[in-house]
C-alpha cells in the first residue's frame, strides 16, 4: 500500500445485518446505485435501495408481471439504458456500489418472485435479501424492541446508595466505562439501581487507573455490592488491577464458546466463564418478559435502551462444516448491554441451568431464590 501512488482498497461482500460488515463500509460511501432509465416514459428507477425501515422500495411490485418493470409506466426496463448515481455525491474519499441481481441480463424475474413468495422464515427471507437483492435484512424478533424497553421505566430516580446489588462493569477502550448496578426487586426479578458513564482523564496514564481503582471502591461500598463483573477484554490488565483492588468483590468475564450450561466461577484467579450467546439469551428474555425495572425515563436510560437493541441474534453457518449456530453481532454501541449482561450474570450467578420454558413459571419468590447468588 505504502510502494502505491494509489492506495486504493477494494472491499466486496454481501450484505447480512444493517450497519454491520460490508453494509457498515456502504454507508461511509457515496452510495452508488444503478438508475435505470424508461424508455417508453423517461423515469429514472432504482430498484434496490430500501427506506427508513430498510425495506425495499418498489419490490416485489416491479417484477409482479415476470420482468423488471417501470415505477411509472410498469413497461419492461434494459438493464443497459441506466448509470450509477450516487446519493451523496459530497463523499469524495469513498466510493461505494451497490450491486443487485434484479438487473441482472441474466435475471430470472419470474423465478425471483417465486423464491420470494416461498420463503417460510426469517432466515429464508434473510438469505433472500440478502444474495438476491443485495441488501441487509434484520429480524426484529431476534433483538430487544426500544419502546418496549422504555415501558420498564418506573417514576423514581437512580439511588443514591443500596445494599445487596449486583455489578457490572464494561471497560472496553477505558475512555468510557459503562458501570450499572442492579438488585432483587419486590416487585420483579431485578431493578437497575445506578447506571453512569466513568470518564477517564487519560486512558494512559497509570494515576488514572488509580483513581478508577480507587471510585470502583467506592461505589462499591455505597451501593453495598455482594458482587461484581467486569470484561477480562480487552484491557486484561487493568480489569485484573480492579479485580485485585476490589477485596474479592469483583470477578473478571470471560466469554468463551465453548462453555455451556452452569457458569463456571474460578475462585483462585477471580474469573467466570461464560458462553456468551446463552448469557445474552438469558439478558434479551428478561427484558423482553418485563422482569427489570427501569428509572424513570433520561437521556441515559435512553442510551442504556438503545444500546440493549443493538444486539441482535443471527444464525450463523460455517463454511467450512455446514455446521450452524446462533451469535449476538452488534449494529451499533452496545457497551451498556454487555454491562448490564455482567450484573446478571452475578445475579444469577449462574449455579443452576437456565430453562426458558419453566424456570420463569414460577412464583416471583421462587423465581429469586433461584436467580440470587
Amino acid at each position: 500500500m505504502e510502494a502505491s501512488p494509489l492506495k486504493l482498497v477494494r472491499m466486496f461482500s454481501t450484505p447480512g445485518l444493517p450497519n454491520y460488515g460490508i453494509n457498515a463500509e456502504f454507508l461511509l460511501s457515496d452510495q452508488k446505485y444503478w438508475n435505470l432509465k424508461c424508455e417508453h416514459c423517461g423515469k429514472w428507477n432504482v430498484v434496490d435501495d430500501v427506506d427508513d425501515k430498510g425495506q425495499p422500495i418498489g419490490f416485489p411490485e416491479c417484477i409482479e408481471n415476470g420482468f423488471l418493470g417501470c415505477r411509472k409506466c410498469g413497461k419492461q426496463l434494459d438493464p443497459a439504458n441506466a448509470e450509477w448515481v450516487a446519493k451523496h455525491p459530497d463523499i469524495k474519499d469513498v466510493s461505494g456500489y451497490h450491486v443487485s441481481r434484479l438487473y441482472s441480463r441474466f435475471a430470472d424475474h419470474k423465478k425471483i418472485l417465486k423464491d420470494f413468495k416461498e420463503c417460510g422464515s426469517t432466515s429464508e427471507t434473510a438469505v433472500f435479501f440478502n444474495n438476491t437483492l443485495g441488501i441487509p435484512y434484520l429480524d426484529e424478533t431476534q433483538r430487544l424492541n426500544y419502546q418496549e424497553i422504555l415501558k420498564l421505566c418506573g417514576s423514581h430516580a437512580m439511588m443514591s446508595s443500596a445494599v445487596g446489588t449486583y455489578m457490572g462493569i464494561d471497560v472496553g477502550d477505558l475512555k468510557g466505562i459503562h458501570i450499572t448496578i442492579i438488585r432483587p426487586s419486590k416487585t420483579k426479578l431485578f431493578e437497575l439501581v445506578y447506571a453512569e458513564i466513568y470518564k477517564m482523564t487519560d486512558p494512559n496514564d497509570p494515576m488514572a487507573i488509580e483513581v478508577l481503582k480507587a471510585y470502583i471502591k467506592s461505589l462499591i461500598v455505597k451501593y453495598g455490592v455482594r458482587k461484581g463483573c467486569i470484561d477480562a477484554m480487552p484491557q486484561t490488565m487493568v480489569s485484573r488491577a480492579i479485580v485485585a483492588a476490589c477485596g474479592g468483590k469483583l470477578w473478571m468475564v470471560r466469554y468463551e464458546d465453548s462453555q455451556k450450561g452452569p457458569y463456571e466461577w474460578k475462585d483462585d484467579i477471580k474469573e467466570v466463564r461464560v458462553n456468551r450467546t446463552e448469557s445474552l439469551d438469558r439478558t434479551m428474555f428478561i427484558f423482553k418478559n418485563k422482569h427489570i425495572e427501569l428509572p424513570k425515563r433520561t437521556d441515559l436510560v435512553e442510551q442504556i435502551a438503545r444500546e440493549l437493541c443493538n444486539i441482535v441474534k443471527t444464525l450463523e453457518e460455517d463454511p467450512d462444516t455446514g455446521r450452524k449456530e446462533y451469535y449476538y453481532k452488534k449494529i451499533g454501541p452496545e457497551d451498556f448491554a454487555h454491562s448490564l449482561n455482567y450484573s446478571l450474570v452475578c445475579g444469577y450467578n449462574g449455579s443452576q441451568p437456565f430453562n426458558m420454558k419453566t424456570t420463569f413459571k414460577t412464583a416471583p419468590e421462587k423465581i429469586r431464590e433461584i436467580m440470587k447468588a
